[in-house]
């Protein structure tokens, strides 16, 4: 199994052992007995921010997304937990720092493994704020490409978790996944209290094709909403998205007209032994089930978190596809 490293800047703080005595006799006590030690306090966990991280990394992702092959668009649902190497669960992202590249893995949904390495050479410009974008052509012309992305969560550009696409297509099948990676929180930093997100940032496309004319229609989700809710007492975390879109036009530019895609919702509940969390979502009212939610939390206490999201809904005469990453601060 393809072993996932907590990244450098992971280390716990040492406890500061301080001490020595001042050389002088210590005062006489009735009891001549040992006093008992103070204990040393528990060390506090520190966290590198994303941007300080430094040398080779391994980043635990969450991915989701769409493929599409013959003009087909169905549920890429690679979301979850850290890949192995014989069946990988979410796409590698590998930071080699000698080289400032990144190494992007996995196996596409019709079983091709593949491993693409963007490096400088491969960067090309983008319009999309605080965003690297690369671009590799392939043999066959094909142009494989990924960003990474710092999301601005409110006002504040995130510190531990950034989101990536990575749209490929190794063989015959166009992949288009929206990921997260970070710098995990650690299972031995948990809050104390329950904890609620308030503020969002979207990365994800969405398509409906109506179902008797085969016209299909794509849309950008990034003004959609949510609510992410963590307990630690019960170990829920529930997450609630309306995703909202606006249709990409003929010359790629967006709609001012915001089309609504329905309200999805999920709970998962971990034990304290796992850092993901996942779950199924389901259609607000109806409670029908097309698809799930996994993700991470991120720096300290969970101050930031990171999931994604795919499902397949069949809504009337429309047929609905929809992959996505949110990341969120509280």
């Amino acid at each position: 199994m393809n072993r996932f490293l907590v990244s450098a800047g992971l280390a716990l703080a040492l406890a500061a052992c301080g001490g020595g005595d001042s050389g002088g006799s210590p005062p006489a006590t009735g009891g001549g007995g040992t006093p008992t030690p103070t204990p040393s306090p528990t060390p506090t966990p520190t966290y590198s921010l994303f941007s300080a991280l430094t040398g080779d990394q391994q980043f635990r992702s969450a991915c989701a997304g769409t493929t599409e092959q013959a003009g087909q668009i169905s549920l890429f649902s690679d979301v979850g937990f850290i890949r192995s190497s014989t069946f990988p669960l979410a796409i590698d992202h590998d930071f080699l720092s000698a080289t400032s590249s990144w190494r992007i893995a996995s196996r596409s949904p019709d079983g091709f493994d593949y491993t693409y390495t963007f490096t400088p050479a491969d960067i090309i410009s983008t319009t999309q704020p605080n965003t690297v974008a690369y671009r590799q052509v392939a043999s066959d012309g094909f142009g494989n490409r990924f960003a990474i992305t710092q999301p601005t969560l409110g006002t504040t550009p995130a510190e531990y978790v950034r989101t990536t696409r990575v749209f490929t297509r190794p063989a015959s099948i166009l992949t288009n996944a929206f990921c997260v990676i970070g710098v995990p929180t650690l299972l031995t930093d948990r809050p104390s209290t329950p904890i609620s997100y308030t503020q969002f940032f979207y990365n994800g496309t969405a398509f409906i094709t109506d179902r008797t004319t085969a016209v299909r229609r794509q849309f950008d989700i990034s003004t959609s909403t949510a609510e992410l809710t963590a307990n630690p007492t019960t170990g829920a975390v529930s997450v609630t998205v309306t995703i909202i879109g606006r249709e990409f036009l003929s010359d790629g530019s967006l709609s001012p007209t915001s089309t609504a895609l329905g309200t999805y919702t999920g709970q998962s509940v971990i034990d304290g032994t796992q850092q993901t969390f996942a779950a199924p979502f389901s259609r607000v009212p109806d409670g029908s089930v097309g698809g799930g939610f996994s993700g991470w939390f991120f720096g300290p206490q969970g101050r930031e978190a990171g999931l994604a999201f795919g499902f397949r809904i069949i809504d009337g005469n429309n047929d609905i596809v929809l992959g996505g990453a949110l990341t969120a601060r509280r």
